[in-house]
C-alpha cells in the first residue's frame, strides 16, 4: 500500500514542478544562443581560411636609393597601381595567412634616359644628346603572401612579401637594359577596418627590379613605395 502511495506522491511532485522546468529551458536556450551571438559579433572583423580579400592600391616612390640595397640606379621615381586577389589560406583569432596575387595596369619610372639620335652631334662628333622621359609598363605578380597579426575588431597589421615581372614600353632603367624586368617586394603596413567587409590599407614595400642579367647592362632599380589601398572582404 505504501508503495503505491508513493508513487503517486513522487509522480504528483513532477507534475508540479514539470512547469516550472519546462519555462526555464528557453531562458537557458536564449542565453546560450546571445551567447554564440556575442561570440560570433565579437570575431565578424577577423580573417577566416576561405576568406576572400579583393583590393586595389596605388603607391609612389620620391627616389631610388642606389646603393642602399641591391640596385644601383638612382634618381628616379616610381609609381604603381595594382588590382589584387588574396584569398585566406589558414587563419585563427590571432593571425591569419593570405595567399596574394597582384595585376599590375600602370607602371611608371621617371626620368628615364634614352639617346635622342635626330639631335644633331656636337663639335667633337659625339653622339646625340641623352634625353630623360617616363616610361610607361605593366606588369604581374603570381606569388605572394600576406601574414596578418595583432588583429582587432578595428585594425591589423601586416607583413607582405611578392614576386613576378614588369615590362616596359622602353628599356628600363638604362639603354641598353631590358623591357622585360623581373620584379619582387617585401614590406608591411596596417589595414583599419572599416567593418567586417571593407579595409583601408596604409603599407610600405621595398621593390626591387632588374632583368637578371638577361641584357648587356643590368644596374637593377630599387624604390621606396609608400601605399593606399582599399580592400573588400567577402
Amino acid at each position: 500500500m505504501r508503495r503505491p502511495f508513493l508513487f503517486f506522491i513522487y509522480t504528483l511532485v513532477l507534475a508540479l514542478s514539470a512547469p516550472k522546468w519546462l519555462q526555464s529551458q528557453p531562458k537557458d536556450d536564449n542565453k546560450i544562443n546571445n551567447q554564440r551571438a556575442s561570440r560570433a559579433n565579437s570575431l565578424r572583423n577577423f580573417l577566416h581560411t576561405g576568406m576572400n580579400e579583393w583590393s586595389f592600391w596605388s603607391g609612389f616612390s620620391f627616389d631610388s636609393p642606389a646603393g642602399s640595397y641591391i640596385g644601383l640606379t638612382e634618381g628616379r621615381e616610381f609609381f604603381l597601381a595594382a588590382l589584387q586577389f588574396g584569398r585566406t589560406v589558414a587563419a585563427n583569432r590571432h593571425v591569419a595567412l593570405e595567399y596574394t596575387l597582384d595585376f599590375i595596369p600602370v607602371a611608371v619610372v621617371t626620368k628615364n634616359p634614352k639617346p635622342n639620335f635626330d639631335s644633331a652631334p656636337d663639335a667633337n662628333n659625339r653622339g646625340g644628346e641623352v634625353q630623360v622621359s617616363s616610361v610607361y609598363g605593366f606588369g604581374f605578380s603570381p606569388v605572394g603572401l600576406k601574414f596578418y597579426f595583432v588583429q582587432s575588431q578595428r585594425s591589423r597589421l601586416f607583413l607582405s612579401a611578392s614576386a613576378g615581372f614588369l615590362s616596359f614600353k622602353e628599356d628600363v632603367p638604362l639603354p641598353e637594359a631590358r623591357k622585360f624586368n623581373f620584379a619582387f617586394d617585401f614590406g608591411g603596413g596596417i589595414q583599419l577596418l572599416a567593418s567586417a567587409r571593407w579595409g583601408l590599407t596604409l603599407g610600405y614595400r621595398l621593390h626591387h627590379l632588374s632583368n637578371a642579367n638577361t641584357a648587356d647592362a643590368n644596374p637593377g632599380l630599387d624604390a621606396n613605395i609608400f601605399y593606399l589601398g582599399i580592400s573588400s572582404f567577402r
